[in-house]
């Protein structure tokens, strides 16, 4: 697939970044993560560089935005 891609979500660390990333690739999407060394060396600078990004095709926003919100409802407290 070619296309433009997005930021998706952003997130404080590499565990909830991945969680995410394994849902949608799941589903079929293509995905990746960017900032990870960057947030985990420096992690009192995490929420200046904007902490853990996941990335996905622009076409694919509106089904990732779908599977993270039904994610998030899901995960136990």
């Amino acid at each position: 697939m070619e296309g433009k891609t997005i930021i998706i979500a952003t997130y404080p660390n590499i565990t909830e970044a991945m969680y995410a990333k394994d849902a949608l690739e799941q589903n079929g999407l293509s995905t990746f993560i960017s900032n990870e060394n960057t947030a985990h060396l420096y992690p009192m600078f995490s929420s200046s560089v904007s902490g853990i990004r996941l990335h996905v095709f622009e076409a694919d926003k509106a089904r990732a935005e779908a599977i993270l919100s039904e994610i998030s409802h899901a995960k136990p407290e």
